[in-house]
């Protein structure tokens, strides 16, 4: 197989993890994740914006299917993979989900059992995430160097505003001529 190529190590098949964190990006505005252990066949999913979402569904619909051929294609016994929707630490604004689902799912990765109250204790909340948040724009701000004067960095600026719109029009027909094929 190729695991060895993408992951560095001598594995043979999805059986040979024991979790594979997937982050998504859905609704071309929204971040969530899922867990996958493969020994025990269970799909986790997770949204900061609560266990009742749909997205939880429509990332277990996606998965279980890819994960169907991923066995396919390896001729591993079929598994009926299990869902599993965590509760998980909520955010309260439009902009953190990114960072809910990155660092929470990086935990959940690394933990035998992402349900134990144990380990809903360390995943991160919302105050914890705004510090991250600001530490984070701090770094930014602090080792990036803007090289041009202001009336540059103005041009610079407009002349992307206007490129805005011919780069869309092109996503929408590399996405119209990849449906068609």
């Amino acid at each position: 197989s190729d695991y060895a190529t993408y992951f560095g190590k001598d594995t043979k098949s999805l059986q040979d993890f024991r979790s594979i964190f997937f982050p998504f990006h859905v609704h071309g505005n929204h971040y969530v994740g899922a867990i996958v252990h493969p020994s025990t066949g269970t799909v986790y999913t997770f949204d900061s914006f609560g266990v009742n979402m749909g997205t939880h569904d429509e990332v277990f619909n996606l998965l279980d299917p890819f994960l169907g051929h991923v066995l396919v294609y390896e001729n591993a016994k079929h598994i009926e993979w299990k869902h599993v929707r965590l509760n998980v630490p909520m955010q309260d604004d439009g902009i953190s989900c990114g960072l809910f689902r990155t660092i929470n799912g990086m935990i959940l990765a690394v933990v035998d059992d992402p349900t134990s109250s144990e380990v809903n204790d360390i995943l991160f909340r919302k105050h914890e995430i705004l510090r991250i948040r600001e530490k984070l724009c701090g770094f930014v701000l602090a080792n990036t160097h803007v090289t041009l004067q202001p009336d540059e960095l103005r041009k610079h600026f407009q002349k992307a505003r206007e490129e805005l719109p011919k780069i869309k029009e092109a996503k929408k027909l590399a996405v119209a001529e990849g449906r068609n094929q």
